[in-house]
């Protein structure tokens, strides 16, 4: 205990993390927890002085409609809004973000462009509601094209109303969290603000 708390006070630099209710959101355990499908998938390390995140996985297609898909989702109960923010640099391709319904086996309906064409890192920025019967939800990371080469950041995502999210186990204090930016829930979707 004594020795992590001298790594983190002494030893440590800060990197963003991603409030996120999705399992390595960031990356930080390499590709743990993302399944390619059509696709590979590789953890990128950013490097000084282009670094936008420490760490992203580049999708490369092998086929049309490539994706890597997120762990299973339980932490949003069933007809709850949500939203989901996942900055990317498309270099070649369209990049599409899927909020996959596994437990009826559908596509969720996204307000909000869940597609982006541009080159270089923008972001795509949704929101959506979770139907009456839904128990189980995967994020997907889309590149649709067969040739599709996509460079995805962490994956933002959270309940719309959430107040509240659990951290990492290895914060135990106030000065292990540095500060804390908000992505305000953009009424255009909901309605509803945050």
């Amino acid at each position: 205990r004594l020795r992590d708390e001298a790594l983190t006070s002494y030893c440590s630099q800060w990197q963003r993390v991603p409030v996120s209710i999705v399992t390595n959101a960031g990356y930080f355990d390499g590709v743990t927890g993302w399944t390619a499908d059509n696709s590979t998938r590789a953890q990128q390390t950013g490097t000084f002085p282009t670094e936008v995140w420490p760490y992203t996985i580049l999708l490369t297609n092998s086929g049309a409609n490539g994706r890597i898909s997120s762990a299973s989702i339980y932490a949003i109960r069933a007809s709850d809004y949500f939203y989901l923010y996942v900055p990317m640099s498309v270099r070649s391709g369209t990049a599409e973000v899927i909020v996959r319904d596994v437990t009826n086996g559908a596509n969720i309906s996204l307000n909000g462009t869940a597609t982006e064409t541009r080159r270089g890192w923008s972001g795509i920025e949704v929101t959506g509601q979770l139907p009456a019967t839904c128990d189980e939800i995967q994020v997907w990371l889309v590149g649709q094209e067969a040739s599709a080469l996509i460079e995805w950041g962490p994956v933002f995502m959270h309940p719309a109303d959430a107040k509240r999210i659990q951290l990492d186990a290895r914060v135990t204090t106030n000065d292990n969290v540095g500060p804390v930016h908000a992505l305000s829930d953009f009424p255009f979707a909901t309605g509803r603000g945050g």
